[in-house]
């Protein structure tokens, strides 16, 4: 490829930038790539080091790249971001230019060389990510994250039960306080969205939805829908402990329902006791713990950065996975 690395980069990323076009179109056909002008631009920057790396390595053609160059150059860049005490947010976001070139490079290939060239530094970005991952903090401040660093403390130190079992439900399975019983909107801060039996059954076919294999883990695990924000329903997924737990409390109370101001209160009083409190965590914080845990569920069994954030996503109920993204820093 002629021109400068920079040059070159840009040429590959044109190949899967598809602005105006439908995303959710383009990944039914297997055909991801960029969909905006404000993501290209991003993208373009996240390889800024890896044309500095190319120049350092005296590699003038970025499709002589072999594997070797780019876990020589991930590494270099882990050990920058450890260095200056960076986000594993924000070098995760650099893996995901990276995989975004090799998308390019391939495509590229395919468009000018005939697939002569074939790329593939998934194993690599894997590897490296999983190792950033217990190397770097989540945020480069003291609280810029609003998980909780010790969330289990804080669900057992929840004195009253009926807020303990929704708290427990929040950071296993993700939802909101209105998917758990307690909408912070209510009239007169009354449960207008309470938890029953049918939750715990199809929401069309009404059949029990009891016990199933987790998407994401393999293991086994108890399903449930929410309605939630919008009016979306959304699938979750507990432990079968946590299951039972809700159908006990079920049969003394028939439904799961709170005042959510007195259910947020019961969440700070406990992360109070367990030196855990910030003003802003709150319930919410419990999702936001759920949010990173299951990513990197999702990052060990193999999902890349992308697949990982869209699974969570459809968990969390959000209609967009990059909003996820604010959960993930």
């Amino acid at each position: 490829m002629r021109g400068s690395i920079k040059r070159q980069c840009g040429a590959a990323l044109e190949t899967i930038t598809r602005i105006a076009q439908s995303r959710h179109v383009a990944k039914a056909t297997g055909e991801a790539g960029i969909f905006s002008a404000a993501t290209r631009n991003v993208v373009g920057q996240r390889l800024f080091p890896l044309q500095k790396f190319c120049k350092g390595s005296r590699i003038k053609n970025i499709e002589k790249l072999s594997p070797e160059d780019m876990e020589k150059y991930l590494q270099t860049r882990l050990q920058h971001h450890m260095a200056k005490g960076n986000s594993l947010h924000t070098f995760r976001a650099e893996l995901s230019a990276v995989g975004k070139l090799e998308q390019g490079l391939n495509l590229f290939s395919e468009l000018h060389r005939g697939g002569k060239n074939h790329y593939d530094w998934s194993r690599i970005r894997k590897d490296v990510s999983k190792v950033a991952g217990e190397v770097l903090s989540r945020t480069t401040s003291t609280y810029r994250d609003r998980a909780y660093d010790r969330p289990e403390t804080i669900v057992v130190a929840i004195a009253n039960q009926t807020h303990q079992l929704q708290a427990r439900i929040q950071l296993e399975a993700g939802c909101r306080t209105e998917g758990v019983g307690a909408p912070s909107k209510g009239e007169h801060g009354k449960a207008s969205n309470p938890m029953t039996k049918a939750n715990w059954h199809h929401p069309e076919t009404k059949r029990p939805l009891g016990l199933v294999r987790d998407p994401i883990t393999g293991q086994q695990v108890a399903a449930f829908w929410t309605k939630e924000k919008g009016g979306k329903v959304a699938f979750h997924f507990c432990s079968s402990q946590t299951r039972s737990a809700v159908f006990e409390h079920f049969k003394a109370n028939g439904r799961l329902e709170s005042n959510y101001k007195e259910y947020l209160e019961s969440i700070n009083q406990a992360a109070m006791e367990v030196g855990q409190y910030h003003q802003g965590r709150g319930t919410h914080g419990l999702r936001h713990n759920f949010a990173q845990n299951r990513f990197d569920q999702a990052l060990r069994r193999g999902y890349t950065d992308e697949q990982a954030k869209y699974a969570v996503s459809q968990e969390m109920s959000h209609n967009r996975a990059d909003i996820t993204e604010t959960y993930l820093r």
